[in-house]
């Protein structure tokens, strides 16, 4: 496997500062990840109406980015996901149906081209998203969010999925990576 560099300092700490949090709460050891160490982390959904996520800014100079990060799709039946612009304002957005492995709703912007692909571990599925724009515009920012399939609609400003939540919906992550390049290699 080619040599690649993940761009993601915490992949394993989402309570780390490095991570904006907006709308929920993160919890550290929630789980057996798929190193088999207690490192899962569990991301919970405050009350508030609005966007809720958790997201990293990287320093980026190259147009193609692929995201990926574990999900235990058994504790959750969806999740959201996001490659996008320094300003949040654009990019790739998709909601994940982990239950059947499709894709229940998107927010792209027309200059940008994308790929999903859902790979299970056990308990776990691996998303990885590949999102390349044809435009000046650097795809720097990974956002992860839980979703509870609830009405919800696109903010005009981030493009992520609004709702109002309900104070549990959680999702339980590990293992972000992002690499500027056109596929994702194994866990770094």
């Amino acid at each position: 496997e080619p040599q690649s560099t993940n761009l993601v300092t915490y992949s394993e700490d989402f309570s780390d500062s490095s991570w904006a949090k907006v709308g929920v709460s993160t919890l550290q050891n929630q789980g057996i990840a798929p190193d088999g160490l207690n490192t899962v982390n569990k991301i919970i959904v405050d009350n508030s109406n609005g966007v809720h996520y958790i997201k990293e800014a990287f320093s980026s100079n190259t147009g193609t980015k692929t995201a990926s990060f574990f999900v235990d799709y058994t504790k959750n039946d969806f999740v959201s996901c996001s490659i996008t612009y320094n300003a949040n304002s654009g990019g790739v957005v998709i909601i994940i149906n982990l239950t059947n492995n499709t894709i229940l709703d998107t927010s792209i912007n027309p200059d940008i081209t994308y790929s999903l692909k859902i790979k299970t571990y056990g308990d776990f599925k691996r998303i990885e998203i590949t999102a390349t724009n044809t435009n000046e515009n650097i795809l720097n920012v990974l956002h992860i969010s839980p979703f509870n399939n609830e009405a919800y609609s696109f903010d005009g400003g981030t493009r992520l999925p609004s709702y109002q939540g309900d104070g549990t919906s959680s999702v339980y992550i590990w293992g972000a990576q992002l690499e500027e390049q056109s596929y994702a290699t194994s866990y770094i």
